[in-house]
């Protein structure tokens, strides 16, 4: 995850809010959330959430050190647009 500028962005598209957290709960998930030396933001969107709260999700998707999980349904048309720099950078 770690680049010469930092920690780039992470987008997984799951098949479905279920397969999620069955990642989320596993040994790899729980080890990525564990990380002490790295400042990792985990986001989840799914059906579950409001329109504005995806929206909202979708706009911190693309900062510097974020691990986003969406489903397929949500992910198929979405459009993530970088703004921060330093992502952009590396």
């Amino acid at each position: 995850m770690s680049s010469e500028t930092g920690y780039r962005t992470v987008i997984v598209v799951s098949p479905s809010t279920a397969s999620m957290h069955a990642f989320r709960d596993s040994g790899p998930g729980r080890a990525l959330e564990a990380q002490q030396d790295v400042q990792v933001q985990t986001i989840m969107i799914t059906e579950n959430n409001s329109a504005a709260e995806r929206a909202r999700r979708t706009l911190n998707a693309s900062t510097q050190g974020t691990v986003t999980f969406i489903t397929r349904a949500l992910g198929r048309g979405t459009d993530f647009h970088y703004k921060d720099q330093k992502v952009l950078d590396s």
